[in-house]
């Protein structure tokens, strides 16, 4: 016996599907950078110099950034950027005799912008003065720095630093050096917390006391001493005091 077919679904229409035929399409391979090959370091061997020791002159005694301008290959920006080495007589300190230099300074160049190595700090009728460095003291130049040296006479200044007949210069960027290396000696300087001290100057002058604490930002140090069976605190700068090793 055969079997009935099957009957169609109304509303169901059968169709034959092709499927498509998918093409890919090629993309073109850019082509490769050639990479050039960085040439070979050539190895530089060094030849240690044996170390000679120099007598101490007064040229061994200039800071090394005023030695660094004798050389040809140091340049300056502009002429307002050059500041005139000035040299000292150095038979006394510039702690003692920077009042007099200044004085020299302003009264020889006029309102010419200077630097003296030294940071002071009166108190009441006595000072106390800090050097960075001795015997020298810088000017800035301008266009009436040559007339003003020729008016130069001082018991203090002996003149232009020269050396190879050619006048030494610094720059800005030396001065903003020199200050900020002033500022480190004097942060140096501060006490530590129970340190025992002597006072340079002033009521408690060459009496030991004992730091309890230090304001750093002020540069001033509170100190305890013992006078006449008496105990008393006193705020001192720091640059006033002399530490006691032990």
């Amino acid at each position: 016996m055969t079997k009935p077919k099957a009957k169609a679904k109304k509303g169901t229409i059968k169709k034959s599907v092709k499927a498509k035929k998918t093409v890919q399409k090629k993309i073109p391979k850019k082509p490769r950078k050639k990479v050039v090959g960085k040439p070979a370091r050539k190895t530089v061997y060094k030849t240690r110099r044996k170390k000679v020791k120099k007598r101490k002159t007064l040229q061994s005694s200039i800071p090394d950034v005023v030695k660094r301008s004798r050389d040809l290959s140091y340049r300056y920006k502009s002429k307002s950027d050059r500041w005139l080495i000035l040299e000292l007589y150095d038979d006394r300190s510039l702690e003692e005799i920077f009042e007099q230099v200044e004085f020299d300074i302003f009264s020889t160049f006029k309102d010419t912008d200077y630097f003296v190595p030294v940071y002071n700090e009166h108190l009441k009728e006595k000072s106390v003065s800090v050097s960075l460095f001795e015997g020298y003291v810088f000017i800035r130049v301008n266009e009436e720095t040559d007339e003003y040296l020729e008016a130069l006479k001082s018991d203090y200044i002996r003149g232009p630093l020269v050396l190879k007949g050619s006048r030494q210069y610094v720059t800005n960027k030396d001065i903003n050096k020199f200050k900020r290396g002033l500022e480190s000696k004097i942060r140096n300087m501060i006490p530590r917390k129970g340190q025992k001290v002597i006072p340079r100057v002033g009521v408690f002058k060459s009496l030991e006391g004992k730091v309890i604490s230090v304001d750093k930002k002020k540069l001033v140090a509170k100190v305890l001493f013992e006078r006449s069976s008496r105990v008393v605190e006193a705020p001192i700068s720091i640059i006033n005091l002399e530490t006691i090793h032990t």
